[in-house]
């Protein structure tokens, strides 16, 4: 987004976030089918190019659905079954090995001119689901690959994904991310979470 993650979270709700809780989502809540019984957790995230979403599906329903932008014509996002691995809060940008960016330097953490936002969701290095200063480009398709998502709907979907996967933090935890943002934090996920890209 134009802002920066601090000035962001109003729309998310910092007090929301130290709670446990992202835009009403329920970090906590226990899967149940509608009759009240325990079922399969079974989290995945599904990619819709065409649609510009991404959602997390939580023992067969949805839970949450963000917009996104998506690669524009000459570097199409590739469609394809992977698994969520990690979690780079604050991320640096190391420019990938391609033509586009032939140019580009090395990009610390904080820097105005890193193209990664506040979050970084790898399942295909150097493509990724990842932040974005520029609000405009969501829905759109004006990337070289990756998936981009709003900074603020990128660290509640990465809050979503840690919890699915196990990987609960505190709410001091939190604090020290939102706060340093020249720090990377990076959150290995134990149990990685599968993530289809589709065209349709």
């Amino acid at each position: 987004m134009v802002r920066r993650m601090m000035g962001g979270m109003k729309a998310l709700g910092i007090a929301a976030l130290l709670a446990g809780t992202t835009s009403g989502v329920d970090l906590h809540a226990t899967v149940q089918s509608p009759g009240g019984e325990a079922v399969v957790d079974d989290p995945r995230v599904e990619v819709s190019i065409s649609a510009r979403q991404v959602s997390l599906y939580r023992g067969g329903e949805r839970v949450a659905t963000y917009s996104i932008g998506v690669g524009e014509s000459d570097w199409p996002t590739q469609t394809g079954e992977w698994s969520i691995y990690q979690i780079d809060f604050n991320p640096d940008w190391t420019p990938p090995e391609e033509g586009w960016a032939s140019d580009s330097e090395y990009k610390e953490p904080g820097h105005p001119d890193n193209p990664m936002g506040r979050v970084r969701i790898i399942y295909d290095p150097p493509r990724s689901i990842h932040g974005t200063d520029d609000e405009d480009s969501i829905g759109r398709a004006e990337s070289h690959g990756s998936i981009r998502i709003r900074n603020d709907d990128g660290f509640e979907l990465a809050r979503l994904l840690m919890d699915a996967a196990g990987e609960e933090r505190s709410s001091e935890w939190v604090d020290r991310v939102l706060e340093n943002e020249s720090e990377m934090v990076s959150v290995e996920l134990s149990n990685p979470i599968p993530i289809r890209v589709r065209e349709e």
